[in-house]
């Protein structure tokens, strides 16, 4: 027979397998690695910063900000810094394509759609910023993120797509 603490030890420790266990796919967190492709929503980590590119939005400019092709669309991107270190913006970067070719870059200050931040990410802190594309076609919707938070221009490029 067990004892008592030996009873809560093993319930406790099955119970945290079970929730592991019962997390959807897109709750586990994958390493950053080059040419690793994630579905929408799904997180991965490079140097304890997490990134993660959620769906694809339609979006209506109504005519303000810097737009091209017909379907426009935009991502919310968040920047989860779990290290000691500052990370550094200017050397992460974000593309998109589509099955017609590579999107255009869109910047709309209106609608708060100004691409990466031009500031530090300091230790322990999160960020979420909006991304927007243009496309010529709305099939194969998928974003590139080179995930180098630390400016070496080192750091692997991740996909995200449906």
């Amino acid at each position: 027979m067990f004892s008592n603490k030996s009873a809560i030890t093993i319930l406790s420790s099955l119970m945290l397998v079970t929730s592991a266990l019962c997390l959807p796919a897109q709750a586990r967190t994958k390493t950053c690695s080059e040419d690793l492709i994630l579905k929408y929503g799904q997180s991965c980590k490079y140097k304890s910063v997490t990134f993660t590119v959620n769906k694809p939005n339609r979006f209506n400019p109504g005519g303000s900000g810097i737009w091209s092709g017909k379907y426009k669309y935009t991502f919310l991107i968040n920047v989860a810094n779990g290290s000691s270190r500052i990370v550094k913006f200017d050397s992460i970067t974000v593309r998109a394509s589509s099955s017609a070719g590579d999107g255009d870059k869109a910047f709309d200050s209106a609608h708060n759609i100004n691409g990466e931040p031009d500031s530090s990410l300091l230790p322990h802190r999160t960020v979420k910023f909006l991304e927007g594309f243009g496309f010529r076609s709305s099939r194969d919707l998928t974003v590139q993120v080179n995930v180098d938070p630390f400016s070496s221009y080192a750091g692997p490029t991740v996909y995200w797509t449906r």
